[in-house]
């Protein structure tokens, strides 16, 4: 109760924030799915990947939230993004701190077992893993739910099956073993909310063995209890590595060097765990940076001295040892070593710490067990450090929260820590360009293309913003460098076509058709494209060849009511002007 109590009061605020215009839009606020939201829509989640993201489980959580966020009486505001689709964020906000309070309690539970029920050192440990300011992103970002849901239901899972072993070794009957079905379905459960919790059945023997120091025997079924864990973990790591999350415009160092970047990463969030300030969404600390730097080996090294360090702990506290290793490998999925699609914008990001902070509770839980052993004056010392440390901790928390509040305050906020920022420039260049300011987004798109000139995204974001300026010739320049930079036909068609719409509206209908034309022959089934068509035809009179594409929109699109009245419409002007008058004039 204290440390849910605790986690309202530092992440309280959180709940009264905006969607932010990075993801939450995608997933959530502009996803149909949600609305209206339907149970009808979901079923697709659980049979293919969305947006290359596997995890039914959270859209399905999502999808029952949106019956909370839905109102059909909300007005049209320009100043939120979700009022035109009608979701409030509030509820989504909910969900994540929920999910954060649960991972908090499960981490204590099991610290308290790991730690023969001793409370203190637990709760001290729980504390800072609730409250520690890496954990703000995953847990105030809407759209990150599935980083705390599934390392809740994560850790939930390792404690009933502390839970089970320890009634299996008292001969507890057969009870244990519906402990451990509920234990296995709650892993399962976390693998499709998000699959990058692979590594926590073995972390969970490792801590059989080293912190409980259970015998050979016992560490040997506890192992083969384990082990179809780790099967559904190998199916999961299948569909990170090849299925669901294909990264592929991100760079493919060799072997040795993606040592380097993973290296790099955890001293990263080493640093960060002891001087938890300067953080934001977006670092830039891209493999091409780490590679390129002044000491790409320096991060490698850190690690292996902090390696050298647990091992020479592990005689005088084989728990702090333990923790500083769960810490190291707890993360391990999203270290570098396997590219993964971030790696465009950063290799390290803090919700890629929130499991890895589970290590450092234990690490602190383990000094408090030491500490708990000296004299009562000497308590009052070491707990007024805490103290003060632990409220360090809660203040930073809340300033952090308070970057989350809307799109424009994050984003500023990324350019404060990063200039270069993919994340914060294309941000800016968004939400200015949607507020209609299109004379400040477009010093943003500049810098953006600038300094991340490979993204065909940001160039056709770009175009758009200066074609708003009515500035058409550089726009159809950008728009033809986005086509050249994109790999996918689809994305190539849509710039093609958008440069067709920027030859129109700069009256240039030759170059417009031939574009429209050019687009279709990238991608057939591209509707827009045919619009666009019988728009040109319609400006030119021509109405037989407008109609002819809206029929052709029509049939790639039946549901679109813009396309069917325009063919109803046309139809009929033409049989007016084709019909023969029923009397002949007279003479």
């Amino acid at each position: 109760m204290v440390l849910a109590v605790l986690a309202c009061v530092v992440f309280g605020r959180g709940i009264g924030n905006d969607f932010v215009d990075w993801d939450d839009t995608t997933a959530i606020v502009y996803n149909p799915d949600y609305n209206p939201p339907s149970l009808d829509k979901l079923g697709h989640y659980w049979t293919q990947p969305f947006r290359n993201f596997y995890a039914p489980v959270l859209y399905s959580v999502w999808g029952i939230a949106a019956y909370a966020a839905y109102d059909e009486y909300v007005p049209p505001d320009i100043t939120s993004v979700a009022a035109a689709w009608r979701l409030a964020a509030e509820p989504f906000h909910v969900l994540s701190l929920l999910a954060h309070i649960g991972s908090t309690v499960f981490a204590f539970l099991i610290l308290s077992r790991l730690f023969e029920r001793r409370m203190v050192p637990a709760f001290v440990g729980a504390v800072v893993f609730c409250v520690h300011p890496l954990q703000v992103e995953a847990v105030g970002w809407a759209s990150t739910l599935y980083t705390p849901l599934s390392v809740a239901l994560g850790l939930a899972a390792w404690w009933t099956l502390l839970a089970a072993l320890d009634r299996r070794d008292k001969a507890d009957g057969s009870r244990w073993k519906w402990r451990y079905v509920l234990a296995t379905l709650l892993f399962a459960t976390s693998l499709l909310t998000k699959p990058s919790m692979v590594l926590m059945p073995l972390i969970a023997l490792f801590a059989e063995a080293i912190v409980r120091r259970r015998s050979r025997v016992q560490i040997k079924r506890s192992a083969w209890l384990i082990a179809p864990w780790i099967a559904l973990s190998g199916a999961a790591s299948w569909i990170i590595s090849s299925y669901a999350q294909p990264a592929l415009d991100v760079v493919r160092p060799p072997t040795l060097q993606r040592l380097l970047i993973a290296g790099d990463a955890l001293s990263f969030y080493m640093g960060k765990v002891v001087w938890p300030v300067g953080l934001a969404p977006d670092y830039g600390r891209t493999p091409t940076m780490v590679l390129e730097g002044a000491m790409p080996w320096l991060g490698v090294s850190i690690c292996l001295v902090v390696a050298v360090m647990s091992v020479v702990i592990f005689r005088a506290n084989r728990a702090a040892a333990c923790g500083l290793w769960i810490f190291l490998i707890g993360g391990l999925p999203t270290l570098g070593l396997v590219p993964f699609d971030f790696q465009l914008y950063s290799t390290v990001a803090d919700r890629y710490a929130y499991f890895s902070l589970f290590g450092i509770a234990m690490v602190v839980s383990a000094i408090a067990a030491r500490l708990s052993y000296q004299r009562s004056d000497n308590l009052w010392r070491w707990g007024i450090v805490t103290g003060g440390i632990l409220l360090t901790l809660c203040v930073l928390t809340i300033r952090q929260l308070g970057f989350w509040r809307d799109s424009p305050t994050l984003f500023a906020r990324c350019l404060d820590i990063n200039p270069t920022s993919r994340v914060g420039l294309a941000g800016m260049l968004a939400w200015k360009s949607d507020h209609k300011q299109p004379d400040e987004a477009i010093v943003y798109g500049r810098l953006a293309v600038a300094h991340h000139h490979g993204d065909y995204r940001l160039c056709h974001r770009v175009a758009g913003v200066l074609m708003q300026l009515k500035q058409w010739d550089e726009a159809i320049a950008m728009l033809e460098r986005a086509a050249q930079l994109a790999r996918e036909p689809d994305a190539k068609a849509d710039a093609v076509n958008t440069q067709g719409v920027a030859f129109a509206l700069s009256n240039r209908p030759p170059q417009a058709e031939q574009r429209f034309r050019a687009a279709l022959a990238l991608q057939s089934d591209l509707h827009s494209a045919h619009r666009n068509l019988a728009a040109l035809y319609l400006s030119q009179n021509r109405l037989a060849d407008a109609l002819g594409e809206f029929e052709q929109a029509l049939r790639l699109d039946p549901a679109n009511p813009q396309y069917r009245g325009a063919v109803a419409q046309l139809s009929a002007d033409l049989r007016r002007m084709t019909a023969t008058p029923a009397t002949k004039p007279a003479p």
